[in-house]
C-alpha cells in the first residue's frame, strides 16, 4: 500500500532532510482519512527537524483552520508565506484565514476534507 511504501521510505537516517520530506508525507495521509490529531504531531516534529520548511507550515495552517483555530491557522500560514512567498496558495490561504479570524459572527469550522478540497494540501 501507500502507507507502507511510505514508512518504509522513513525508516531511514532522521538527520537526512529526505527523511521529513517523507514524513511530511504520511501526516498528508493522515489528513485526508480525517486523523487530524496524528498529522498535527507529525507536523510539528517536522517543524522542529526543519523549520525552514515552508509546506509543514502551510498544511498545519490548513488543519488549524479546518478545526476553527484560526488565531494559529493564521501564524502557521504567515510562516509559510514568509518562508515561500511566491506560493500563491499559501497567499490565499492566508488571506481567508485572516478574513475569518477578523468576523466577529461564529461560523462553523470546514471539515478537513473541504479544507483538503479547498487548497490541496499536495505540493
Amino acid at each position: 500500500s501507500a502507507r507502507q511504501a511510505i514508512l518504509q521510505a522513513v525508516a531511514g537516517d532522521p538527520s537526512q532532510v529526505y527523511y521529513w520530506h517523507e514524513y511530511c508525507r504520511i501526516a498528508d495521509l493522515y489528513c485526508t482519512l480525517d486523523q487530524l490529531d496524528r498529522a498535527l504531531a507529525i507536523y510539528d516534529d517536522v517543524i522542529r527537524a526543519l523549520p525552514s520548511y515552508a509546506k509543514a507550515h502551510f498544511n498545519l495552517g490548513l488543519i488549524h483552520y479546518a478545526q476553527g483555530h484560526h488565531i494559529e491557522a493564521v501564524a502557521a500560514l504567515r510562516r509559510a508565506v514568509v518562508l515561500s512567498p511566491g506560493d500563491e496558495r499559501a497567499r490565499q490561504a492566508l488571506e481567508q484565514a485572516s478574513k475569518s479570524l477578523l468576523q466577529t459572527s461564529v461560523s462553523p469550522a470546514r471539515t478537513p476534507k473541504q479544507v483538503y478540497d479547498m487548497v490541496s494540501l499536495r505540493n
